[in-house]
């Protein structure tokens, strides 16, 4: 409510400094640059006027920051929205808060600009699986081409691109992983027996099967 109050008053403050001002920067055109309506020595109304707009600019200043000055507790959440819908309790004055956020912003940006640098100056190899991914839940990635190695055992890359595709041929998801993580997961699935020899494009290909549920576990 005070607060309310203050900006109203605030409001009708400049306003009136606002009319104030144009009134005696009219008066004052008038009185001093057209010589025909003389000039006196003396303190003139427009000077009178620029002082009572100062005076009323200074007072709305002066009910605005009244109300401005209550204790933070008093304060309404400012914030964003979590994700019940609820206003999240964080205040702009809370420097505990602003400080983590500082912190997570500052990783954030070089996070930014390691990935940068891996599109940039990094070899990344790029693979394309369709929509067979959806009924396996696995992902096939390549060692063997005609009897030959290929894929994971021949790539030069430093991360792998696994493109999920639907369909309609859309990319669902693009799965990036580091290469020594990769070829991780498949001497497990090769150890645990998860390939398949003579695989797709005529039986040219052979890959290992990647469970989808390891690719993002610890």
């Amino acid at each position: 409510m005070a607060t309310r109050l203050g900006n109203v008053l605030y409001w009708v403050a400049n306003t009136v400094a606002i009319l104030l001002l144009v009134v005696g920067a009219l008066r004052g055109w008038v009185e001093y640059m057209l010589p025909v309506f003389g000039h006196s020595n003396d303190y003139s109304p427009t000077a009178l006027l620029f002082a009572a707009a100062t005076g009323a600019w200074l007072l709305g200043r002066t009910c605005l920051d009244v109300p401005a000055a209550a204790p933070a507790d008093k304060l309404s959440p400012t914030g964003p929205y979590d994700v019940f819908g609820k206003l999240q309790k964080t205040k702009f004055s809370d420097v505990s808060n602003r400080s983590k956020f500082d912190i997570q912003l500052g990783q954030a940006l070089i996070n930014e600009r390691r990935l940068a640098n891996i599109f940039e100056n990094g070899k990344i190899e790029v693979k394309s699986e369709s929509y067979l991914w959806e009924r396996t839940r696995n992902i096939c990635i390549e060692y063997e081409q005609n009897g030959k190695p290929s894929g994971i055992a021949i790539t030069e890359a430093e991360h792998w691109i696994h493109e999920l595709l639907l369909h309609d041929g859309s990319v669902h998801v693009r799965l990036m992983l580091p290469v020594p993580r990769l070829k991780e997961l498949c001497r497990r699935a090769n150890a645990e027996g998860r390939y398949r020899k003579n695989a797709g494009d005529g039986g040219r290909f052979s890959v290992f099967l990647v469970p989808l549920s390891w690719v993002g576990a610890a």
